[in-house]
């Protein structure tokens, strides 16, 4: 057991073989690649659908409106309850009651803090209801408001957006492991880029040279442990464009 636990913390702490020497290279997905080529796929395959429900429940709102604008009676109604719920930004809520059709109806909206204040139990407000539904009913001034027309296209063409990103992000990576050249790379500097669910990333500043001796300096993303500022780190860089470049290994792609 002793001898396994041994076997597992040298592979941890073994570096990663350097990437074969023969370009282009053979690469396949790690297993954070696999995930953001899923994400990709999955943005790419909701953007139109998101976009078409959006536009339908656009059009159902935009008759509703309609409906409230020609079909609705005016009424006086009475606060029944105030309440408010919990949180960094609670709702103000008031239930009310109103005589339509016959008989007393009850209705319930969410309104500013600064109407909430002024009322209490029994106070006098004004609502709309629907003569064909009665029991559908707005206090005035709350009326629901169709989502605007440019809501469904910018939704579709966000999703549409998110994955050509993701996608490029792959394919960068996919084509310098394929192409890039391995160099050393002496550390300048190391700055925190920010924070997840206990794990950090460090942003890393660092220069190299390429075979023709020209000086680069680039920038990485590294998790985890980062390197020391001065430390040499291996990285890889584009022969034709020395200014795309990255710290290897890559964290979506690998030899295959």
């Amino acid at each position: 057991m002793r001898k396994l636990e041994w076997r597992k913390r040298l592979r941890r702490a073994s570096p990663v073989p350097d990437p074969p020497a023969s370009r282009p290279r053979p690469v396949r997905l790690t297993g954070a690649g696999l995930v953001v080529a899923l994400l990709a796929t999955i943005f790419a395959a909701s953007a139109p659908i998101a976009g078409f429900a959006l536009f339908s429940v656009s059009q159902k709102q935009r008759q509703l409106r309609q409906r409230i604008e020609s079909e609705t009676v005016t009424a006086v109604a009475h606060v029944v309850s105030l309440s408010r719920t919990r949180g960094d930004n609670p709702k103000y809520l008031v239930q009310y009651e109103y005589p339509a059709g016959g008989r007393l109806r009850h209705g319930r909206a969410a309104i500013r803090r600064a109407v909430w204040n002024q009322l209490r139990v029994g106070s006098a407000v004004e609502v709309r209801y629907l003569l064909s539904e009665p029991g559908r009913s707005w206090l005035v001034g709350y009326e629901p408001r169709p989502l605007p027309l440019w809501v469904p296209p910018l939704a579709s063409l966000a999703g549409a957006l998110v994955s050509a990103i993701l996608w490029g992000q792959l394919r960068r990576q996919q084509v310098l492991l394929a192409e890039g050249r391995l160099s050393q790379a002496r550390v300048l500097e190391i700055k925190r880029s920010g924070r997840g669910q206990g794990a950090q990333a460090w942003s890393v500043r660092y220069e190299f040279r390429t075979l023709s001796g020209a000086r680069i300096v680039g920038r990485s993303t590294a998790g985890g442990n980062p390197p020391d500022a001065g430390s040499n780190v291996r990285i890889l860089y584009d022969p034709d464009n020395p200014a795309r470049n990255a710290i290897y290994p890559l964290s979506l792609v690998r030899p295959a």
